[in-house]
């Protein structure tokens, strides 16, 4: 992807335009050289003044920059308005040169109306009231975190779950389910605990099992100690031996 300008002095102010294949824009600038290089940094990351300009930049590969007209800086805004009536560029977001921020004033235009929609859109979520085992009732997970001292993510996982938090030392539901048998969830809880144990002794990564153990006998048997095993030995005969 390549870039075509003339070479510039700075401070040249003017008219120019930023043409490819399918159309071009044009635009003015007090200092046509440092307004060549922003645009180019802007479309090289995609945050390119007109979105027509940087598609047909991703679309050909190259952009043509070429000055139309220098002229001084007072009359800058009605040269480019002449220049836009005349040439009617494709790729420019406003054909008004006198309301050049016409398409941020437009994009935040945007940005509140789905800002606005979003909001009436969490208005009409209906929060899930959480209750605790000893009669406290919180309208939200937020208010039950604030209120607890556990993170919101805890709250849910609570909720969900009912098992009693050993941190609050309380059980929390939503308030449209039933409360669950604890003796119940504490037996799940305890066989899920024992398959993650089972699942890491098959691994060897915790609790070796009787099979692991042997073959890690096999394989350090006939061995010759070194100083640092020895060492670590001696070390934890000494903590279980005193």
């Amino acid at each position: 992807m390549t870039f075509s300008y003339p070479k510039l002095g700075p401070g040249i102010s003017g008219i120019y335009k930023i043409s490819s294949t399918s159309g071009f824009y044009i635009g003015s600038s007090i200092d046509i050289r440092r307004r060549w290089g922003e645009h180019r940094w802007r479309i090289k990351a995609g945050k390119a003044a007109s979105e027509k300009l940087y598609r047909a930049y991703v679309k050909y590969g190259f952009l043509n920059f070429e000055i139309l007209e220098i002229c001084d800086r007072s009359v800058l805004r009605l040269k480019e308005q002449e220049m836009i009536e005349k040439f009617q560029p494709k790729y420019n977001v406003s054909l008004d040169a006198f309301n050049a921020v016409w398409g941020k004033v437009k994009r935040d235009e945007v940005f509140a109306k789905k800002y606005k929609e979003h909001l009436v859109d969490l208005g009409k979520r209906k929060r899930r009231i959480i209750e605790s085992d000893c009669g406290l009732q919180f309208s939200s997970g937020i208010e039950a975190a604030k209120m607890l001292g556990l993170s919101k993510g805890s709250i849910s996982r609570i909720a969900s779950s009912q098992i009693r938090s050993e941190k609050a030392g309380i059980r929390l539901r939503f308030a449209d389910e039933d409360w669950m048998d604890e003796a119940v969830l504490e037996d799940l809880k305890s066989a899920r605990f024992q398959r993650m144990i089972e699942t890491k002794r098959k691994n060897g990564t915790i609790y070796p099992s009787e099979e692991n153990l042997k073959k890690r006998s096999a394989a350090l048997k006939g061995r010759a100690w070194s100083d640092k095993r020895r060492a670590a030995w001696a070390k934890s005969q000494k903590r279980h031996h005193p």
